[in-house]
């Protein structure tokens, strides 16, 4: 399933970057729903291009039924993401920790900056269940989360990058 987010920041888009490269971002967000708070195992810069390994915890709800092929306490992935400071873009990959062979997502990020010293985020990805009969509701309930997660996500950063932390 293919989607597709927008959100807008009041933080200068220079500032917004600095927050997203420092390693404790992921504390400040904290845990979101339907996500467990985030657990840095990785940090690393090599010029332009910071590169975090994140572990996270799905907890929201999942369609009836799908509990049987997918046990939803093992639904934790490891989100690896590689910001390119100069060009204003992340990609991201989701690495399971279970059902490496049901899951698979990826997306990017771009930021732009936008009028009154301001960023837009654009959030652009796909999320793939390989799960007979409940797989496509799987996949709805989690990209639901997901853009709810990633909108939640936005609001936290804003604030802490915007306060300087």
């Amino acid at each position: 399933m293919e989607f597709r987010t927008v959100d807008r920041f009041t933080t200068p888009i220079r500032l917004l970057l600095a927050g997203y490269a420092d390693p404790g971002v992921v504390e400040a967000v904290g845990p979101l729903p339907p996500l467990s708070a985030g657990e840095l195992l990785e940090h690393g810069r090599r010029g332009d291009t910071v590169t975090t390994c994140v572990r996270y915890a799905y907890l929201g709800d999942l369609p009836p039924g799908a509990s049987r092929l997918v046990d939803p306490a093992r639904l934790s992935w490891v989100q690896v993401t590689e910001l390119d400071l100069a060009e204003r873009r992340s990609r991201v990959s989701l690495r399971p920790d279970d059902y490496a062979d049901r899951l698979d997502a990826r997306a990017t990020q771009r930021f732009e900056p936008a009028p009154g010293d301001r960023t837009v985020r654009t959030v652009e990805g796909e999320l793939r269940v390989h799960v007979p009969v409940v797989g496509r509701a799987v996949e709805r309930a989690l990209v639901a989360g997901l853009t709810e997660w990633l909108s939640a996500e936005a609001a936290a950063v804003d604030r802490w990058a915007s306060t300087g932390r």
